[in-house]
């Protein structure tokens, strides 16, 4: 998001599902042998503990096109009706107790 600011257009992000437990990995097997770099690793050890956390959809628009950004993220809202908390958050929240 932070091109968005730079350039002032209008941002912002949508929840619209959580992480799967099925799909909180990055395997680096799969991958060929050229990509299996720092970033592949970074990218493998991120996805550790994934599970829960919200899933967004980010929504950007044109200088002085606020209501407009606004209006497309009600409208992805609305139709995907999300009302899952992360339950990612939920279980850290807890653990600090």
């Amino acid at each position: 998001m932070m091109l968005s600011n730079l350039l002032l257009w209008p941002s912002g992000v949508v929840p619209v599902t959580t992480i799967r437990e099925d799909e909180a990995y990055y395997s680096l097997v799969d991958l060929p042998k050229n990509q299996r770099d720092s970033f592949a690793r970074l990218a493998s050890k991120v996805m550790e503990g994934s599970a829960g956390l919200p899933l967004s959809v980010a929504v950007l628009t044109s200088s002085f096109q606020d209501e407009k950004c606004l209006q497309v993220m009600k409208v992805i809202e609305d139709l995907v009706q999300f009302a899952a908390e992360p339950t990612a958050y939920l279980e850290s929240k807890a653990e600090k107790k």
